[in-house]
């Protein structure tokens, strides 16, 4: 069963990656035994909830089950697999069909390199298993479902913010900033004695990714129909504008401007109005007014300020020292790749947590960045094969939402510029940034399957 209805004469490259889609084509959903597609809309929220809150069970209601709450969305992934194989929900396409490959090959090679069973295990957890998901949030969500989804998300702004504020301001010792565990000092080293807040994840990465993603929905809600009143839109904005500054992620602004600018983009080549944008422009510098009233805001700025100069290290500005870190880590083992073990280290060992159950403290044995945690586990032949899987990934989801851009839905558009670097090099050994990467991805396919795209055009009329 392939993802995409496909013309007869449409082919496709050896990965299963379909030619670029027609005018009528989207993904569909043609499942039957509606019964169970419900059951399965009912586990994709779940997945999504545990995405939102496990850390939050982690570190402060369920301490002591903090290992356990770790995978806590792959049995929900398994029981999602189970139940979309009768309902004909399950892709077998060639992206799965390589990952099984990829995973019946490796698994082997890591007994052999490191021989921990529950390392492996869990390895192939990180490296393989969610990847199916992806094509199966088409099959049971279509683009009411995942605006539904984005407007959840949205809601989420304001309260997300205000923890993070406290978080702020809190000492290390207080309890909203323990870590998981229990332990206390969950946020990360900013600047001016200040630490990163995590929200309600375990680390800062989840809140960079979260409001990334639901930056997509917010610019959305101006370029496309609105489905949420202004007077929740305007708070929401004010609370983007605040997490930005009092998150003290460069990441999280960088990832929000290239929604931004993707949004441009968009709106550039679907041939509509420019004017969309000059209205979220203009909303944004109100945003920025009202948010410059509030104290939070002021010591935001400064901390991001002082750590976006801290960044510098030795390179002559800030910007250079991230394009080093961000481009240097991620090209330099595919530049220089280590042939000396063929095999690698062995699937899950380059994780934390699989440091942690070899050798007892987390680390990162084989490298910080994501392609050279992969090339260190199962060496550089299957790396430079998963590293293409990846790769294939980004590609068809660009040509979808393209597809479906130039049809006149600009929500997959949208999504995609949020995850595109998640599916290509995010650090999927650190479970939320798996989930935010596979549930982004689903997101793209899922908002490309309408039966009405015209209620739903680039609004370039109406406010």
């Amino acid at each position: 069963m392939s993802l995409i209805k496909k013309p007869r004469r449409q082919g496709s490259d050896g990965l299963g990656l379909p030619a670029k889609p027609q005018a009528d084509e989207q993904p569909t959903r043609q499942p039957r035994k509606p019964g169970i597609i419900s059951l399965l809309k009912y586990l994709i929220w779940l997945y999504i909830l545990l995405l939102m809150f496990d850390g939050s069970l982690r570190k402060w209601f369920l301490p002591g089950l903090s290992d356990v709450l770790l995978i806590s969305r792959m049995p929900v992934i398994a029981a999602i697999y189970l139940l979309a194989i009768p309902a004909r929900a399950f892709v077998v396409n060639g992206f799965v069909m390589v990952t099984l490959l990829l995973a019946l090959i490796t698994m082997p090679m890591a007994l052999v390199a490191h021989g921990s069973i529950p390392v492996a295990i869990y390895g192939t957890m990180v490296n393989y298993f969610a990847i199916p998901l992806i094509f199966i949030f088409p099959k049971v969500l279509d683009y009411d479902d995942t605006e539904k989804i984005g407007r959840f998300l949205l809601f989420m702004v304001i309260p997300m913010t205000v923890l993070i504020s406290i978080q702020f301001y809190a000492p290390q010792t207080a309890w909203v900033n323990r870590s998981v565990g229990g332990v206390e000092g969950a946020g990360f080293t900013g600047a001016l004695g200040r630490f990163r807040p995590p929200g309600t994840f375990s680390f800062i990465t989840g809140v960079a990714q979260y409001y990334t993603l639901t930056f997509a929905f917010f610019m959305a809600q101006y370029i496309s129909r609105r489905t949420l009143p202004l007077w929740l839109l305007i708070p929401t904005g004010v609370s983007f504008v605040m997490a930005i500054y009092g998150s003290i992620s460069r990441l999280l602004a960088l990832s929000v401007l290239l929604v931004f600018v993707f949004g441009v983009i968009g709106l550039i080549i679907n041939g509509s109005k420019l004017h969309n944008t000059f209205k979220v422009a203009l909303a944004m510098i109100v945003f920025f007014l009202i948010a410059s009233q509030f104290t939070y805001f002021s010591d935001g700025v400064e901390t991001f300020m002082a750590r976006w100069e801290q960044a510098k290290g030795g390179e002559d500005t800030a910007e250079e020292a991230l394009m080093e870190r961000t481009f240097g880590e991620l090209l330099t083992p595919l530049i220089n790749p280590d042939f000396s073990s063929p095999i690698g280290l062995g699937l899950g060992i380059g994780t934390n947590v699989g440091a942690k159950m070899s050798v007892g403290q987390r680390q990162f044995l084989g490298g910080e960045s994501e392609w050279g945690r992969i090339m260190a586990e199962i060496g550089p032949l299957f790396g430079y094969l998963y590293i293409m899987l990846r790769f294939s990934l980004v590609v068809m989801l660009v040509i979808y939402a393209l597809g479906a851009l130039k049809k006149g839905n600009i929500l997959p558009w949208l999504i995609f510029s949020s995850c595109m670097f998640l599916v290509l090099s995010g650090q999927w050994g650190q479970q939320t940034t798996l989930g935010f990467s596979i549930l982004s991805a689903g997101l793209v396919l899922s908002a490309c399957v309408t039966n009405n795209i015209k209620s739903r055009e680039v609004n370039t009329r109406h406010g």
